[in-house]
């Protein structure tokens, strides 16, 4: 039973390391830079949008990396990328 219960613990763990895996390959990760704080600066400056600065940074770096499409649960935020021609998704 005991080596049964090993076997599962690491069969899962591998299937962890897996998933972890394939989700790094598919979500890249994008660092910060200049450009994209000055970008969030200027959409910040739009009021209509209704950005805070976090909105206002990541919409930036989705603009400035051609990010095909952003997924959100966040209607404000939906609305702001729509204002600002930055492809965003609600589903």
């Amino acid at each position: 039973m005991n080596n049964l219960l090993n076997l599962r613990c690491v069969l899962l763990g591998k299937c962890r390391v897996t998933f972890f895996c394939s989700a790094k390959k598919s979500n890249p990760t994008y660092l910060a830079d200049a450009t994209d704080f000055d970008l969030a600066t200027q959409f910040i400056q739009k009021f209509q949008t209704g950005l805070r600065a976090g909105d206002a940074l990541h919409l930036a770096i989705a603009k400035n990396h051609d990010i095909a499409l952003i997924y959100t649960l966040d209607v404000k935020l939906a609305q702001a990328a729509s204002l600002l021609s930055i492809p965003c998704s609600l589903d």
